[in-house]
């Protein structure tokens, strides 16, 4: 566990490789997974704002992971200009980010949302590495479902809609994109 919800905020957390999550419990108790981090994404940045975290951060899968106190982070940003431009970069991509997926996840039919999480997941692995159209799903269906809206059965559902259509091929955690176009058609009403 990198943080929990609540605590005091003294670091930011930088994901090097793998995945990270954050998750909060809802009113009615259950357990929601609020953000995916993937390279070179920061954790934490939204404990800034109060000091503390607003939900818990946690390795989604092996990960390599750099912890940055924030005391010592500022001391550098106050001596050190391009370090300041740096972190208002990373800000200003964290902020797109998660813009970009609430537009693709704002839809309301499920095959849908789950296309737009491939093509986005797509698109991150597509910036960090050459392998974009085969990977391995950073989150567990369950987890996947919770960060989508949905039901379990639900992303199984599409996902396997998605393989029957040739879009996709999965095993478990890992997708393989067959056909990107098909991904871009899935908006399209009985396609």
């Amino acid at each position: 566990m990198l943080f929990r919800t609540g605590a005091l905020a003294q670091y930011i957390y930088i994901v090097r490789t793998g995945s990270a999550k954050t998750k909060s419990i809802q009113y009615d108790g259950t357990e929601q997974v609020d953000g995916l981090y993937l390279p070179p994404d920061i954790l934490g940045l939204d404990a800034l704002a109060n000091g503390r975290y607003p939900n818990t951060g946690i390795v989604a899968e092996e990960s390599g992971i750099c912890a940055i106190r924030l005391s010592s982070l500022f001391a550098l940003m106050s001596d050190t200009p391009d370090l300041q431009s740096t972190m208002m970069t990373a800000v200003s991509r964290a902020l797109v980010q998660r813009e970009d997926l609430h537009r693709a996840l704002s839809a309301t039919h499920a095959d849908t949302k789950v296309g737009h999480f491939l093509k986005y997941l797509s698109k991150r692995y597509r910036r960090i590495r050459q392998e974009w159209h085969e990977f391995r799903l950073p989150l567990q269906q369950q987890e996947t479902a919770s960060y989508l809206g949905l039901r379990k059965e639900t992303v199984s559902r599409a996902l396997k809609g998605f393989q029957q259509r040739g879009c996709i091929e999965f095993q478990g955690r890992e997708i393989r994109i067959v056909d990107a176009e098909c991904l871009e058609r899935f908006d399209e009403p009985g396609s």
